[in-house]
């Protein structure tokens, strides 16, 4: 069993230490550095999304800037490897996105926001209609973009007048928006149309949940029989992330919990000379597993509710495994 653990904490070890030599280290690395690698302009239409056997993929969520990426790849995967000094790309492949500027951050939001709008027509007797008008940009707007153009290498001199029309276009078509009913993200100040007192777009609220979620379950793995109340006070969250991290963990641990059972009846199956050795050690390793489960499930050290939480989940352990039989 000594050993088993040994062995365990150094393929982990191996795993972490990898980690910081594959791609997808070098996807993150390069996420994080995508403006400064491809420039403001492209960097707010495009995220990198895949890199595998050194083949970029790019995300990119407007036709301008599609175009341009499309016929300046090479140019692009040049600035990548010389970031990186080294030949981490050697493909691009570009993808357009098309995204929604009028998609609420919660779902339930949107039937809301259609009836205020139905309202607002019955009462006026007008159609409301997004007039995007020409819109001029100030000496201070101008004078931003061409300075950030500017910082691009002279050699790619067609490349930077057309980023400059793009960044202008761009920007006009922002204004225009603001003045229909669109506002900034007070987080990151992309452009979104809100639903009823949002201040932030769907992409920060996501990143907002995930990590109250991440920090959540970090929590409950040291501190699996920590209370609602504790908890939520140390991660500054609510009481539903709570039960919901709780309810993920133990799912995951539930199903790591069926397979190891599978496996080892299939393995007394096959070595009926061991068998009694492999009960043994998979009595052991069983219990670990429900103890686990249990923690993450209840979070409680009251020996008469786990007995109870035992036999419920030795049931539905039978049940599954006569289903998947």
């Amino acid at each position: 069993m000594t050993s088993k653990i040994k062995k365990l904490d150094k393929n982990i070890f191996e795993l972490k230490c990898s980690a910081f030599k594959g791609e997808g280290y070098t996807l993150w690395k390069l996420r994080k550095n995508w403006e400064f690698i491809a420039g403001d302009i492209i960097a707010e239409k495009s995220e990198p999304k895949n890199l595998y056997m050194r083949e970029l993929t790019i995300y990119v969520h407007d036709p301008v800037i599609h175009h341009s990426i499309v016929s300046y790849s090479s140019i692009i995967m040049k600035k990548i490897n010389e970031f990186f000094q080294g030949n981490v790309v050697e493909k691009v492949e570009v993808r357009k996105i098309n995204k929604n500027l009028r998609k609420n951050v919660l779902d339930f939001s949107q039937k809301k926001k259609s009836e205020k709008i139905s309202e607002i027509n019955e009462k006026t007797g007008k159609k409301i209609l997004f007039q995007e008008e020409e819109q001029e940009l100030s000496f201070e707007e101008k004078e931003k973009i061409r300075e950030n153009i500017e910082k691009i290498d002279k050699k790619y001199g067609n490349f930077a007048i057309r980023l400059k029309e793009i960044a202008e276009n761009n920007r006009k078509k922002e204004k225009s928006l603001l003045k229909n009913g669109f506002i900034e993200c007070s987080e990151c100040g992309k452009i979104f149309y809100p639903g009823e007192d949002e201040k932030i777009c769907f992409n920060c609220y996501d990143r907002k949940e995930n990590r109250k979620i991440d920090g959540m379950a970090r929590l409950l793995t040291e501190m699996p029989l920590i209370g609602e109340r504790d908890a939520v006070r140390m991660i500054e969250t609510d009481a539903y992330t709570y039960y919901k991290v709780r309810d993920m963990l133990a799912q995951r641990v539930y199903r790591d919990l069926l397979y190891f059972c599978i496996e080892k009846n299939l393995q007394i199956k096959g070595n009926e000379e061991w068998s009694d050795e492999i009960r043994r050690e998979t009595i052991a390793d069983f219990e670990i597993y429900v103890k686990n489960y249990i923690d993450f499930k209840i979070g409680t050290d009251n020996m008469e509710i786990f007995s109870k939480e035992r036999e419920k989940v030795i049931r539905k352990l039978n049940n599954d495994r006569r289903f998947r039989k």
